[in-house]
């Protein structure tokens, strides 16, 4: 396994890790949510917490390519990083939408 893939499954694992504690404390990490009232960071700590799960799954999929079956043809990378894109975006916008600024 050579270094970008170690640092991929390892980013991955950190990233699961803070997902399952969001949804265990029910809370937003890495988030200003100072004007946010307790319900609106209750309800988005949902969405950010499975948004960091699958993401993080994701990046550990990328991180196996090599030991994973379905990644060895060359369109898998392709549709997981777009799919990590399109997390990241509905993350954002569900932000905007949820939490008061």
């Amino acid at each position: 396994m050579d270094t970008i893939n170690l640092l991929m499954v390892l980013f991955g694992i950190v990233s699961v890790c803070v997902g399952v504690y969001e949804l265990v404390k029910k809370t937003v990490v890495g988030r200003n949510v100072s004007a946010s009232t307790p319900e609106e960071i209750k309800k988005f700590s949902k969405v950010d917490a499975t948004t960091y799960l699958v993401e993080g799954v994701l990046v550990i999929c990328l991180g196996f390519d090599k030991y994973l079956p379905f990644m060895n043809n060359s369109i898998a990378p392709i549709v997981i990083f777009i799919a990590i894109v399109i997390m990241v975006i509905y993350n954002y916008r569900m932000a905007k939408k949820m939490l008061s600024r």
